[in-house]
């Protein structure tokens, strides 16, 4: 069992203990837990967003403004060289140019911080969610989410079909006969997600589940809500 530094809590307590707080506040979204390998990106409407959003287990309870004087100018991709490019003014001088490197090495480091940020997750409540997938999806396709964490649903309203898969961003494309053609890599946590990782709050499959209710229901709003990646992009976990 992880024990939390030199706390004899482990996380199965902790998860438990948190648990146990939104029942008695009746937060039917939960609370999230910081980890100490990336902040918490929330979504304002969550009751704890104050609290959590930023934080990570080491400035919990900090006061996090910014005291850098740096402004973030404009930010892109670097297709060639896999790398985001920042353009930063410090104390309102001139701008300076720096980079972070997004490549193969970039997604390992994600993948890695991902263990870290699983320990906040209780596995029924995954197994749960797998559940209630298997309800709306026919079963050879549920078989094949199980099997290789990813399956396909085309929209009768626009004929999009989608590659809704676990822990990566749904992928939008178009089929025909001769071709197939990439439309977007949608990424979407509804309650909030660990900074740059593609692990969200709730466990991966609730996700998986949130973006197929959407696309069904109101497939515009879904694109509209979800960050659009295209297939180079980290973002697009391809």
């Amino acid at each position: 069992m992880t024990v939390v530094e030199n706390n004899s809590l482990s996380w199965q307590d902790m998860r438990r203990a948190v648990g146990r707080l939104a029942k008695i506040e009746r937060t039917y979204m939960g609370i999230p837990m910081p980890i100490e390998e990336a902040a918490l990106v929330m979504t304002k409407s969550h009751p704890h967003y104050k609290n959590l959003n930023g934080r990570t287990t080491t400035n919990l309870g900090e006061d996090l403004k910014d005291d850098s004087g740096l402004e973030l100018v404009n930010s892109w991709f670097d297709r060639r060289d896999r790398r985001r490019i920042y353009l930063l003014r410090e104390n309102g001088g001139r701008v300076e140019r720096g980079w972070i490197n997004q490549g193969p090495a970039h997604r390992l480091t994600s993948m890695l911080k991902c263990l870290g940020a699983s320990l906040t997750m209780d596995i029924k409540a995954e197994e749960r969610a797998m559940e209630t997938l298997s309800t709306l999806i026919k079963p050879h396709l549920f078989d094949a989410y199980r099997m290789l964490g990813y399956f396909i649903e085309t929209s009768k309203r626009s004929g999009v079909t989608y590659l809704f898969r676990l822990l990566g961003a749904t992928i939008a494309f178009r089929s025909t006969e001769d071709s197939t053609r990439f439309l977007a890599a949608l990424c979407l946590h509804p309650l909030g997600y660990y900074d740059d990782l593609p692990m969200g709050v709730m466990v991966p499959t609730d996700d998986v589940i949130a973006h197929l209710v959407m696309m069904r229901s109101d497939e515009v709003m879904f694109w509209r809500k979800s960050n659009q990646h295209g297939p180079v992009s980290p973002g697009a976990m391809l």
